[in-house]
């Protein structure tokens, strides 16, 4: 991993964004820096190494000698796998809240198609079934065929329910 990949911030919201910060967490954990590494630091002069540590390039970085770019180093990576921890926290409270709404999308539409069912389905059937009972010579369609205020025959409607 790069300075520059480790210097970003996460993305647009989504798990491919999420898999790439997790991974970016995992090899920075992979460097071993304890904890308490920097606990005996007031967070102010740790930010300042951060601070320091993102805005030189590398060649700079690589300038130092060994225990001012291995410091700065290190206070950039501790800094960084707490502000992407808290991303990663972000980032799932987000795709979560998404995949939420998305879903209640698609169940108001299930509802707003179930609203639009034939109203008196179930009578309508019952009708055609007794009127082809009881008038087997007649047209069916004359003696029980209703329409909606659209127009629409509600048999129509019915079939392709």
């Amino acid at each position: 991993m790069t300075i520059h990949m480790l210097r970003m911030d996460p993305g647009q919201v989504g798990v491919e964004t999420l898999l790439k910060e997790v991974a970016k967490l995992r090899q920075i954990r992979a460097l071993g820096l304890p904890k308490d590494l920097f606990s005996h630091l007031s967070p102010k002069v740790v930010r300042v190494y951060r601070q320091r540590a993102s805005a030189e390039a590398p060649s700079h970085l690589r300038a130092h000698p060994d225990q001012i770019r291995y410091t700065l180093l290190a206070a950039l990576c501790w800094q960084r796998s707490q502000e992407i921890t808290d991303s990663l926290v972000d980032l799932l409270i987000q795709i979560v809240h998404r995949i939420g709404a998305r879903a209640e999308r698609k169940v108001e539409e299930v509802y707003v198609q179930e609203l639009k069912r034939v109203v008196g389905k179930e009578s309508i059937l019952y009708h055609i079934a007794d009127a082809a009972v009881k008038q087997p010579d007649e047209l069916v369609r004359d003696l029980v065929v209703e329409k909606d205020e659209d127009g629409t025959e509600k048999v129509n409607r019915i079939n392709y329910e």
